[in-house]
């Protein structure tokens, strides 16, 4: 988190290169052109495919320059990288206090359910931030995505079958919903 935090951090500042009405001017400057992840070297070939504007700007402390738009579509995706961090370790969070109860034979009641709710939501914040990608053109992000969610889904099933033998034990069922946590007894 603290590097994504970084990135996003560095790509605030609008510096614009100075003495630059075209791409082509920084030729032999040593320095590279970025739009949606894509970088590309400003050389005699390139300089005047890359961008129509007349404006550029630095990015971080790079030798990389952009356009507005290519600027703004960095910040954008320096902020999904950072939103898709922040999810992760929100779901982990959940798992973690979900398991945490269970080990205490806690498996049902407001509070779990709760969390289980904001899990799902944040997994579907997730499948939205691969969407984005997707429509970017960087399907291995998406990919990268679907192929994550599958494996928590595998540590989900296995939270869920320990809940179920949990359940099964009836000896020591409590609950988190108001209620005093009870214990059956056997039959």
């Amino acid at each position: 988190m603290y590097a994504f935090t970084i990135v996003v951090i560095g790509l605030q500042p609008t510096v614009p290169v100075e003495a630059v009405a075209d791409l082509c001017d920084m030729v032999g400057a040593d320095v590279s052109y970025v739009y949606n992840l894509e970088y590309t070297d400003v050389d005699e070939q390139t300089c005047g495919g890359l961008s129509d504007e007349l404006q550029f700007f630095w990015l971080a402390d790079d030798p990389v320059v952009s356009d507005m738009a290519g600027l703004s579509l960095e910040r954008d995706l320096a902020w999904a990288d950072f939103a898709e961090v922040v999810i992760w370790l929100l779901i982990l969070l959940a798992i973690k206090v979900i398991v945490r109860l269970q080990s205490h034979g806690v498996t049902s009641g407001t509070f779990v359910s709760t969390l289980n709710a904001l899990k799902f939501a944040l997994y579907a914040s997730f499948i939205g931030l691969g969407i984005y990608w997707a429509s970017l053109s960087h399907w291995l992000y998406l990919w990268d995505e679907l192929v994550w969610i599958g494996g928590s889904a595998a540590i989900e099933m296995n939270v869920s079958q320990w809940r179920d033998e949990l359940l099964g034990d009836k000896d020591n069922t409590n609950t988190i919903d108001g209620d005093p946590a009870s214990q059956n007894a056997a039959s």
